[in-house]
């Protein structure tokens, strides 16, 4: 029986989302700024940039997102939370007549997390078959060696009993022959061993077809090997290495009191909404992309993914650039 080596595959984490930082008119702006601080503007006027704390409005969800105002909403004030939490101040405050609007708009780029969503869920259901094929090849394997064992330990007693038989029997008839009792002892002990060695036969028999249901088990597990490794080289040919997303972007036109906007593109789920949503709120704080940490949560390209699920947390990294962008204002 001979089971076939299964292909090391590397499985990328495939997570890259690039979180975007644009302007609309090609330029940002970070202008300092050490007045007074306020929540709420007047009718008509406009919140200056540098201002804190930060005022944040919901704007426009396209329902196709499947997500409610306050789903978002909650996923706002984690963000908010993860970024006020590492300072313990207050940053940022809803204010829904002047804040920033964050808006998820549906295109090309959720449909594309969403097929990639679908195939992850293709490959988690092929490994989970891979899976159970193996636990039944390797249940039969013990089997099959345990009874094996089992039929091999008999045998080698009954061959045993039976040299023993036949030496007795040899013995007897050296002497010319045995008593009455003595023969019918003789023949009955082999007929016990001929009753025993038929039914290691049968055993032997019902061995083979297990063999051959192993055998069985063998191919299932090598095929789905096989359709697992093409689905996998398929994935990363389309969700691999290089492969890039813009998840959000911010916006500010310029200037002191120029209008902003978070717009959010890719939401594979709540936790990432707020991880995307935390990114684009670091920008509107004033900071830049983290280059130099790529498990930053300011990095351009950061999966923070761990065992299936989206990690909301900052690195020293962030940090530092948020009390760096901080002291600038």
């Amino acid at each position: 029986m001979r089971l076939s080596a299964r292909a090391t595959v590397p499985l990328a984490l495939l997570l890259v989302a690039a979180l975007g930082c644009g302007s609309g008119d090609g330029a940002r702006s970070y202008s300092l700024h050490d007045g007074a601080e306020s929540n709420s503007l007047p009718e008509g006027s406009e919140r200056d940039e540098a201002a804190l704390p930060i005022g944040w409005r919901i704007g426009e969800i396209d329902p196709r997102f499947g997500l409610t105002e306050d789903e978002v909403r909650s996923a706002v004030e984690r963000a908010v939370g993860l970024w006020e939490g590492a300072v313990a101040r207050d940053l940022f405050a809803h204010d829904p007549a002047q804040g920033i609007p964050i808006s998820l708009e549906y295109d090309h780029r959720q449909e594309r997390r969403m097929e990639r969503q679908r195939a992850r869920a293709d490959l988690d259901g092929l490994l989970e078959r891979l899976e159970d094929a193996k636990a039944r090849l390797r249940s039969a394997e013990q089997d099959v060696e345990a009874r094996l064992a089992s039929l091999r330990q008999r045998q080698d007693a009954l061959n045993e009993a039976t040299r023993r038989h036949n030496q007795r029997v040899r013995e007897w008839n050296f002497r010319g022959g045995a008593p009455p009792d003595v023969v019918q002892d003789i023949n009955e002990e082999r007929r016990r061993l001929e009753r025993q060695q038929s039914t290691l036969r049968l055993e032997e028999s019902s061995m083979r077809a297990l063999q051959q249901q192993a055998d069985r088990y063998v191919e299932e597990h090598n095929a789905l090997v096989e359709e697992y490794n093409a689905l996998v080289n398929r994935y990363n040919e389309q969700f691999g290495e290089g492969w890039q997303e813009e998840a959000g972007r911010y916006e500010s036109m310029g200037g002191r009191s120029g209008f902003r906007s978070i717009t959010v593109f890719v939401a594979e789920n709540l936790d990432h909404l707020a991880l995307v949503l935390a990114h684009e709120l670091g920008h509107a704080l004033g900071i830049d992309h983290v280059e130099h940490d790529p498990s930053a949560l300011m990095s351009p390209f950061t999966p923070h993914e761990r065992d299936g699920g989206y990690v909301l947390r900052l690195t020293e990294a962030d940090i530092a650039a948020l009390e760096a962008a901080l002291a600038a204002r």
